[in-house]
């Protein structure tokens, strides 16, 4: 039943309860075995739970999708500041540069468009976690 509704359905509640009505033998056979409290065990209180259910299912897979890049944004953080370092330390009115100084950075475009996600995903590791310098230097400078 998840999986039947559609991408503009999940946030309309009005179709969770159609499909509790349908189903609500069901519904109350399952509130008996999951325990639903009595105040909930009602057509509403069981089209909550199926929103739920069904967000967390839509939902899941971007999620996961997210926290890949995330990961990998990570790992390419640190090559990337220390080329920019190299560039800012052998600056062209110092040095004559390679032409491959003014070729823009790979992944650059996603790190800036994913860059506050980057932030609050460390932040939220270093929560977890005892945090190394090298996380704290990530993060003053994605705040620049």
């Amino acid at each position: 039943m998840v999986q039947n509704f559609y991408t503009k359905q999940v946030h309309e509640a009005d179709s969770f309860l159609v499909a509790v009505k349908f189903n609500y033998d069901l519904f109350q056979e399952l509130g008996d075995i999951i325990k639903i409290p009595k105040h909930q065990d009602k057509p509403e209180g069981y089209a909550k739970v199926l929103q739920y259910l069904v967000l967390v299912n839509h939902y899941q897979r971007s999620y996961r999708m997210l926290e890949e890049l995330l990961c990998q944004l990570r790992k390419w953080y640190f090559p990337y500041k220390k080329i920019l370092a190299i560039r800012q330390h052998y600056n062209s009115k110092d040095y004559k540069q390679p032409s491959e100084f003014k070729k823009a950075i790979p992944g650059l475009s996603f790190y800036q468009k994913y860059r506050l996600w980057l932030l609050n995903s460390m932040m939220n590791n270093a929560s977890r976690t005892k945090v190394s310098n090298e996380a704290n230097e990530a993060r003053s400078y994605i705040l620049r």
